[in-house]
């Protein structure tokens, strides 16, 4: 079940996550050189430690393997139309740039997901996202991640895109 976590065990996970997880990809980054472009793999960190943050492994300008925090999806409110003209036009009040931020809302989820990341010249960008649960475990994120070394493992056997500007077919 994905765990939709309040912030300060959100960032606690994230902070697990980001130092059981970057090891893992740094060894995967050296043992599949070999198999990129020059200047690839790459690791990648935003460096975010809240929600938006990122880190990850780039093969390729195609491939691309992250973990993410990120805000758990709100249900929609029924909120009832304004009343008048502006409930014709559907007309909201909404905050201006440079107006304050409102405060948290302390029921606010996070989640944190796991994101495998493929082009596909058919499809374009293919995502495949896994929000983690409470209780992931480093097993859990060592198979997401091969089951993703395995999928790019196979686009490289299959001469499929592997770097900007189109297809690399050998």
């Amino acid at each position: 079940m994905p765990a939709r976590l309040p912030l300060d065990q959100a960032r606690d996970g994230f902070r697990r996550l980001r130092d059981e997880v970057q090891p893992l990809l740094a060894s995967a980054a050296e043992a599949y050189r070999p198999l990129c472009l020059a200047g690839y793999p790459v690791l990648e960190d935003n460096g975010i430690e809240g929600p938006g943050g990122s880190f990850g492994l780039r093969f390729s300008a195609w491939h691309a393997f992250h973990c993410a925090f990120e805000n758990a999806k709100k249900p929609k409110k029924n909120e009832p139309k304004p009343t008048g003209l502006a409930g014709a036009l559907d007309i909201r009040v909404k905050r201006m740039p440079g107006d304050p931020l409102p405060p948290r809302d302390p029921n606010d989820r996070f989640e944190l997901a796991t994101l495998a990341l493929r082009w596909d010249e058919d499809r374009g960008w293919v995502e495949v996202r896994r929000v983690l649960p409470e209780r992931w475990t480093r097993d859990m994120i060592e198979e997401l991640f091969a089951a993703y070394l395995a999928g790019f493992a196979y686009d490289v056997a299959a001469g499929l895109p592997t770097g900007a500007g189109g297809s690399t077919r050998r």
